[in-house]
């Protein structure tokens, strides 16, 4: 069964909209993160050489999927449901090929809302992949990629988590300069947040970038409350240096490293930053600082579930 059923909650949700808001690229806010690509619309029957296209419901258009030199005329339609929740029931994509082959691949899911994209993922290939971004039931969204031959669609694997499945628990966001795809996911670390990540086509499998980091918006993140001396390490001028956070002090999370290593922080007045060492166990729920459950250091941690 593909499409991965996971929970999420209202304040997740709301948190999503704040953060993403109707699946709009946002550009980055420094240079440490990399620069999107806009989906351009694609327009109908005309060759394309964009990296990133949004098509259109029942509007053909004309891609080289496969880059071997020829179009395919590409076209995804959408049923209604007859369901109570869910608008689509179905979804069908269609690839013709200039000798009359039809490769087509078909989505059943009640679902709000879908995305598709046609992505150059390799900047050494002209070879497209199509993306599904499909928001369904509590507002869940997760992003799924086709390869084409003309014989016709495979669905590429996708691995997030360490566990692989047929889609992104995520959203998809945009390009990089680089076209690495930016995707929109949850993170468990001193909280239950969306956060902005990097994920690349390699090996025949989608997968997050070596050292890809979970990247937050700091105008949506919660803001956490010490109650207890919170052992960090600040950063000034690149300079680290070990200290602690008075009780009261109020943070924001700005990065997690891949590993959930370190949580990166500024505090809410922007005067200090610096960033908090974690471990985690297998047999417990959340993190550990300086050999103290992380429920010992704030006031309320956001949690989902």
């Amino acid at each position: 069964m593909f499409f991965k059923k996971l929970l999420t909650y209202t304040a997740l949700t709301a948190l999503s909209l704040a953060f993403f808001g109707c699946m709009t690229v946002q550009q980055p806010s420094s240079t440490s993160t990399p620069q999107i690509t806009s989906a351009v619309t694609a327009p109908a029957k005309e060759k394309l050489s964009d990296p990133l296209l949004e098509l259109t419901c029942d509007v053909p258009v004309e891609i080289d999927l496969n880059a071997d030199g020829t179009l395919e005329t590409v076209v995804f339609t959408l049923t209604k449901s007859e369901a109570e929740y869910g608008d689509y029931s179905k979804a069908l994509i269609t690839a013709t090929a200039a000798d009359g082959t039809v490769a087509s691949h078909e989505l059943e899911l009640e679902f709000y809302e879908l995305r598709v994209y046609a992505a150059q993922l390799d900047t050494n290939s002209e070879v497209m992949t199509l993306i599904y971004s499909c928001t369904h039931s509590s507002d869940d969204t997760n992003t799924m990629f086709l390869g084409y031959e003309k014989s016709g669609f495979s669905i590429i694997p996708c691995i997030q988590g360490g566990t692989e499945s047929d889609s992104l628990y995520a959203s998809f966001q945009g390009l990089s300069d680089s076209h690495t795809l930016i995707i929109g996911e949850i993170t468990d670390t001193l909280g239950t947040y969306y956060a902005k990540r990097e994920y690349e086509l390699k090996d025949g499998k989608i997968c997050a970038l070596e050292d890809s980091h979970f990247v937050f918006n700091s105008s949506s993140i919660f803001t956490l409350k010490t109650i207890k001396e919170l052992p960090v390490t600040l950063i000034e001028n690149d300079i680290e240096q070990s200290s602690t956070l008075p009780v009261g002090s109020e943070i924001m999370l700005t990065k997690v490293l891949s590993d959930r290593s370190k949580a990166y922080f500024e505090t809410a007045d922007k005067t200090v930053s610096g960033y908090i060492t974690l471990e985690f166990n297998e047999d417990e729920f959340g993190a550990i600082i300086n050999g103290l459950h992380e429920s010992e250091y704030f006031e309320y941690i956001p949690y989902s579930g």
